[in-house]
């Protein structure tokens, strides 16, 4: 199996955010093209606030592709769910709230986004669910 690791060769990610995402999905990983984790804290919501839901895609290559943090936006009863960031390492983009950057230029803001995601998962805050795209088989 190869070594979990970002897409973006000129990033890099803690060891602990990778050792988090392999604990987790390492047997998914061995059977599957790619997958996406779907972290929810079950008590957020628009009034009462929570930890914000995470997004976090990881291919065949064992490449984590993008990492996406949802939060709502917008008062009660109209607020929706957005992403507040996108750490997209395919097409090296940080978008926040609508607006696109150069992901380098959000190194800082990546490495304080790991720090709180390990601890919260840590916390036990999160409910991990798993989606597929599908087993790999080799054709005959």
């Amino acid at each position: 199996m190869k070594q979990l690791k970002l897409k973006n060769e000129q990033l890099s990610a803690m060891p602990e955010l990778l050792h988090l995402i392999e604990s987790v999905s390492s047997e998914y990983l061995k059977i599957c093209r790619a997958i996406t984790l779907h972290f929810r804290d079950p008590d957020y919501s628009a009034t009462g606030g929570g930890y914000h839901p995470v997004e976090i895609r990881v291919n065949h290559d064992q490449e984590i592709e993008y990492i996406t943090d949802f939060c709502y936006s917008g008062e009660p009863p109209y607020a929706e769910i957005v992403k507040a960031l996108d750490f997209d390492f395919g097409f090296n983009t940080l978008q926040s709230h609508g607006m696109e950057f150069p992901l380098l230029s959000g190194i800082e803001i990546f490495w304080i986004w790991q720090e709180n995601f390990i601890s919260y998962y840590e916390q036990g805050v999160y409910q991990v669910e798993i989606n597929s795209d599908g087993a790999d088989y080799e054709s005959a």
